[in-house]
């Protein structure tokens, strides 16, 4: 496939012969499970529940449907739905179709979605009908001329408008037996060395890169997390961030469906909406974000409920309070939509719970931790940003040879960005996050580019420099502070003033500033330059109200 990097010959026959990469596609895994599972819930929730006869069914005939309207494997695909039933559906019968779904999400808006579809030439886009605040099926209309490679847009949950097609009709004009017949066929033809998704950056420079993840490696990456996590059956997944994240898919609700768990679907994350989801389905594998968790807490400690089916549970920076307010066991991950993963393991002691993002899910992920200035190799307990290289580690960005030169070693080691220390834990070397080189914030675990922002405000009218720091939240773990230099007399915009600046710039409402400070001048290096670091520790002191006088 064209502007994709493969794994060179020699590490890819290395990781075939050790086992770690297999020569099943995910589709057909996925096929495989659902016909061992049929007569299991495979989704339930507020949209219903799903059988995974009745999953298998409507993923072929959606998958037929696409192909029928001229789509093709290798096409690829935006998506801009919220978590939902149909979101799986669709997700899986691309999946089956060999179409790529590309894992936008329903905030991006114009400036991502046009930037995204025209740099991956998206033939598809799935889009969420029903939305109360954001008429998609308009937007999209909008946006036609933006990406003109789109031939088709599919409304889920809501009525399309002309030109436009609906899910709901599409499954139900294919005949259930013939697309069946159809997708095996077709399926039986995939290469699991192919691409079989497109994941996202966190987009440090501005808008995400596209990052290829083969068919074989995605689903490896999903057998090592079953194994590590010893996650069994009966087991019930609710992961509440976004499902086409790289952390929902992998490590959460697509090993689910490989296993035969059944996937919670929820919409409603009002603290008592979460608590009766909970006592309702009883999930056992949960990946909530830090805010959903402190409603759940709050609703439980207001009016109480028994927690102990939870097995584990994931949340950035939320370990104690798992402990201490739900009796379950945390488990700690870490992982980039470029592949590696580390994980806490169930038998690991408290110290790595709470302290550690546990170790590599692979024995053949290769890993450095260089100083950043001087690139050599740091010592055990000494800071290095993290580089690697393994059989679940992307080879490069597709179709970004300038950004491949800078973010990959010679020896196709790829370069995070993100600062680590090892530490030997119970003879196990486990990994501590210190934060990154690259210039982001992580908002509840959105990755929001600063730089993106900066180049939206400067022209903000009486601001002369800006500079955008993520500052320590207790709930969000970070937010984006916007740090203003302004022309004599100007006043600082509010931050309402700056959302609708944002907002007229087609950013999404989740990277729009929620802190602004102004400096007289921002702190600098020796040489004269920006220093981020200081600039930081600066914001982060007046936003606590902390900074001396």
């Amino acid at each position: 496939m064209p502007g994709v990097v493969y794994p060179p010959q020699d590490r890819l026959e290395q990781y075939v012969n050790a086992g770690v990469l297999g020569f099943q596609t995910l589709a057909a895994a996925l096929i495989e499970s659902f016909e061992r599972n049929a007569d299991k819930p495979a989704v339930v929730g507020q949209d219903g529940e799903f059988t995974y006869r009745e999953l298998d069914e409507r993923t072929d005939r959606l998958a037929a449907a696409l192909l029928r309207l001229g789509l093709k494997p290798l096409d690829r695909a935006l998506f801009q739905m919220a978590n939902s039933a149909e979101l799986l559906i669709a997700t899986v019968a691309c999946l089956k179709a060999g179409i790529i779904p590309m894992c936008t999400l329903a905030a991006h808006r114009e400036l991502e979605i046009g930037s995204l579809g025209r740099h991956a030439e998206a033939r598809l886009w799935f889009i969420q009908g029903d939305d109360e605040k954001f008429d998609f099926p308009a937007f999209a209309d909008s946006m036609r001329d933006e990406i003109p490679s789109v031939v088709a847009i599919v409304v889920a949950r809501g009525k399309p408008r002309p030109g436009q097609l609906s899910l709901d009709v599409l499954i139900e004009a294919e005949p259930a037996d013939e697309a069946r017949r159809t997708i095996r066929a077709l399926v039986a033809t995939f290469d699991p060395f192919q691409v079989a998704v497109f994941q996202l950056s966190g987009g440090t420079t501005g808008v995400s890169k596209i990052i290829p993840r083969f068919s074989n490696e995605y689903l490896g990456s999903m057998r090592n997390i079953l194994q590590v996590a010893e996650r069994r059956l009966p087991e019930v997944v609710f992961s509440a961030g976004p499902l086409l994240h790289n952390a929902g898919f992998v490590c959460h609700w697509c090993p689910g469906l490989v296993m035969g768990s059944a996937i919670v679907v929820a919409r409603d994350f009002t603290e008592d909406g979460l608590l009766d989801m909970f006592l309702r389905y009883r999930p056992n594998w949960v990946f909530l974000p830090k805010p959903l968790l402190l409603r759940l807490v709050a609703a439980k400690n207001r009016r109480g409920g028994d927690m102990t089916f939870i097995r584990s549970m994931t949340t950035m920076g939320g370990g104690p309070i798992i402990m201490r307010e739900l009796g379950a066991r945390p488990t700690n991950t870490f992982g980039m939509a470029e592949g590696p993963i580390m994980i806490t393991r169930p038998d690991d002691p408290e110290e790595a719970l709470l302290d550690t993002t546990g170790r590599l899910i692979s024995g053949l992920d290769e890993v450095r931790l260089l100083n950043p200035e001087t690139g050599e190799e740091v010592a055990e307990g000494q800071m290095g940003e993290f580089i690697t290289r393994g059989p679940y580690t992307l080879h490069g960005y597709y179709k970004a040879d300038d950004k491949n030169r800078e973010s990959f070693t010679p020896d196709g080691f790829h370069r995070s960005g993100d600062l680590m220390t090892r530490r030997t834990i119970a003879g196990r070397p486990c990994y501590i996050f210190q934060g990154r080189i690259k210039d982001i914030v992580k908002r509840a675990g959105e990755s929001i580019s600063c730089d993106e922002i900066e180049r939206a405000v400067r022209d903000v009218p009486g601001i002369i420099d800006v500079a955008v720091v993520p500052v320590p939240d207790e709930v969000y773990v970070e937010k984006a502070c916007a740090c203003l230099i302004l022309a004599p007399g100007a006043e600082p915009p509010t931050i309402a003033a700056m959302g609708k600046h944002l907002q007229a710039a087609g950013l999404a409402k989740f990277k729009w500033p929620e802190h602004i400070q102004v400096f007289d001048v921002f702190p600098t290096t020796k040489s004269g330059k920006l220093s981020k670091p200081l600039l930081r520790e600066q914001a982060a002191a007046r936003v606590r109200g902390t900074a001396k006088a």
